[in-house]
Order: C-alpha cells, then sequence, then structure tokens
C-alpha cells in the first residue's frame, strides 16, 4: 500500500511539473497594421483562462503561456484578433483599427428619388421597417409613438381599430387639418377618418370610429419610413404637407429565385388591476327613500352577503392573431413581390373588434 501511494505521488509530481514547465514567459510587440505604430494599453488575454496583461508606452507585453494557447488581442479603436501560440519566445503582432467612419445613409426623398443624407440641405429622420413590424401593432402610425422626435399620435381610444393621427408640427389650426401628409411610394395617402355627415346617424367618427386609412398599410410590406417636419415637405409636395410628411418605402422584389415566407404572430390582453371595492358597509338606500342623497358607509352588510364583481366580470381577455404570407422572387431585372395578410383582434371589452 505504501509502494503504491509513493508511485501515485511520484507521478502526480511530474504531471505538475511537466504543466510548469511547458508553460515559459513569452514576450511581444503589438503594433497597428497600417503604419506599426506600438499600440499602447491593448489588452491581451489567454482564450479561457483568467490570466492576462496589457501593453506597456511602447507596445509591448510579457505573458506566461504555453504552446498551443491562443492570445485574445482585442481594443476600443482595433478589432480583435486571436493569435496563436508557437515555439518562439518574442511575438511581433500587428491588429487592425476599426474604420469608424459612419455609414452613409440614404434617404428616399419626393417622387422616390434616392438621395444620401449628407447631400441634403434639412434635417430628416429615418426608420427601419424591422423597427416597426417589430412592435407588432395593428396600425402602423401606433408604432412611430416614441421613435420619431417631436411626434404626437393621437388615437381615438384603446379599442382594436381606433383611428390614429400623427402631428409633426404641433396643432397650429383650430379648425382644420393638423395630421401631417402620409405618401406611400411617391403617391400621397389620404390619412383622414371617414365622414359622416351624408349618413343618417350623421354622427362624429369619434362616436363610430372606422379608422384612418393608414391603418390598411401593412409594416410587415415597409421598406423604411423618412420623416420631413420642416417646411421641405411643402417645397416637395405642395402645401398638403405643411404639417410635415411621413414618407413610406415598399419592400420591393430581389433577383433571385422564387421564396415563400410565413409569419405569424399571437397576442392576449388582459386587465389586471382594477378598483378596490369595500364589501362591509351598505350604501345607505336600503329601506330609504330613493330621492335622498346618495350616502354611503350605511349599516354594514348582512352576514352571507353574495358579491358579484360586475367590473371584472364585464371584461374579456383579448386576442388578436396576425398571420402573413410573403411571395417573392425575380429573374434579372423583373421582380415580383407578393404579401397576404390577415389580422384579426377581439377586445377586452364586449363587441370590440377589428
Amino acid at each position: 500500500m505504501k509502494k503504491i501511494s509513493q508511485l501515485f505521488f511520484v507521478f502526480f509530481f511530474s504531471l505538475i511539473c511537466n504543466q510548469l514547465f511547458a508553460q515559459t514567459n513569452i514576450t511581444g510587440t503589438i503594433v497597428d497594421e497600417k503604419d506599426n505604430t506600438p499600440l499602447e494599453s491593448i489588452s491581451i488575454t489567454i482564450k479561457g483562462k483568467e490570466i492576462g496583461t496589457k501593453t506597456d508606452a511602447n507596445g509591448k507585453f510579457a505573458l506566461v503561456a504555453k504552446k498551443g494557447d491562443v492570445l485574445v488581442i482585442s481594443s476600443v479603436n482595433h478589432s480583435t484578433r486571436n493569435y496563436e501560440i508557437k515555439d518562439q519566445k518574442n511575438y511581433y503582432i500587428t491588429i487592425q483599427k476599426k474604420d469608424r467612419s459612419l455609414d452613409e445613409v440614404i434617404v428616399t426623398t419626393a417622387f422616390g428619388v434616392k438621395k444620401s443624407t449628407r447631400s441634403l440641405g434639412n434635417a430628416q429622420q429615418t426608420l427601419s421597417g424591422e423597427d416597426i413590424a417589430e412592435t407588432q401593432r395593428d396600425n402602423f402610425l401606433n408604432a412611430l409613438e416614441g421613435k420619431v422626435a417631436g411626434a404626437t399620435i393621437n388615437t381615438t381610444s384603446g379599442a382594436p381599430g381606433a383611428s390614429a393621427q400623427i402631428v409633426l408640427r404641433g396643432f397650429n389650426s383650430v379648425g382644420g387639418d393638423n395630421n401631417a401628409l402620409i405618401v406611400l411610394d411617391g403617391v400621397p395617402l389620404n390619412n383622414s377618418v371617414f365622414n359622416q355627415s351624408r349618413l343618417a346617424s350623421d354622427l362624429p367618427n369619434r362616436t363610430n370610429d372606422f379608422t384612418n386609412r393608414a391603418a390598411d398599410i401593412n409594416p410587415d410590406d415597409i421598406e423604411s419610413i423618412t420623416v420631413l417636419k420642416g417646411p421641405e415637405g411643402a417645397a416637395l409636395y405642395g402645401v398638403e404637407a405643411g404639417n410635415g410628411a411621413i414618407i413610406i418605402t415598399t419592400k420591393k422584389a430581389k433577383a433571385k429565385k422564387f421564396t415563400l415566407s410565413y409569419e405569424n404572430n399571437f397576442r392576449w390582453e388582459q386587465i389586471t388591476r382594477f378598483h378596490d371595492v369595500q364589501k362591509v358597509y351598505d350604501n345607505g338606500l336600503n329601506g330609504a327613500s330613493v330621492n335622498t342623497t346618495r350616502s354611503f358607509f350605511g349599516p354594514k352588510y348582512a352576514l352571507g352577503t353574495i358579491f358579484y364583481d360586475n367590473a371584472k366580470n364585464f371584461f374579456n381577455v383579448g386576442r388578436a392573431v396576425k398571420h402573413n404570407v410573403t411571395i417573392e422572387g425575380g429573374l434579372g431585372k423583373l421582380g415580383i413581390r407578393g404579401t397576404l395578410s390577415y389580422y384579426n383582434q377581439e377586445g377586452v371589452i364586449p363587441n370590440t373588434g377589428n
């Protein structure tokens, strides 16, 4: 038993020695790939281990590592590089500086003309269609809330299919229209609500809401949205854009083989907070004259009185379902893209839906 213990100790000790002797001190210099300038404060760590160091003012470093270790060289201003340790003791490593130049943003102006933001003499804001589609709002105007600087989004109610209005330049007209002009692929779109003046009911839209027409635009078909808030909108699209303009560019077919894609979305809505209702005292009208002033905190309810939560029982669980099927493809310069979308929503209030 004693010999076995001694052999195990010798084996364990030799294993540790092999690991220690395998690790050696390595040195090196980190320089910029373009001009070979020594780089200071470059982080150097061994991949998979909590061992690391930084370069000094001359770009030099020293580290304990072994053959096969991978050095992870990283910096805020340079691209991360992995470098495997070989047999040598000194290393000369170059890393590439990150390209800090901003990507040139292309926006769509009047009549579908695309220009870079640098060539424009006015301020514009551009949103991608993905940002709009990810919100999964039934009316894409509601998805712009909090994303467009200075924009005011007004909805008639919280019911499904409620009308939405976007105001970019403030409410400067008392009796007129403050809506921004919506332009869809170069074609102005009437976003006004349905006028009932010729119907028998003759009621305003906020009584019977028929939704604004921009709600018919499928958010999944939007490629980008450009917002013009200044007088440039009127210069491009006329007096109707005096309150600003929302320029929408839809997705186009790509020259590739035909593809079929399907997306769906399911949502449930439920009211979780209600007012607290006291269930101790009667309202004071039991046995009293009806024409007296209503009072609360009358006599206590009788023991065993059954209470009904009429407020909570009134509301339903709201449900929304959306299916979107897209077919696109092309050959050469000829492309075709078609989208079929189905959306159905039931509100938390009974008999409300879209």
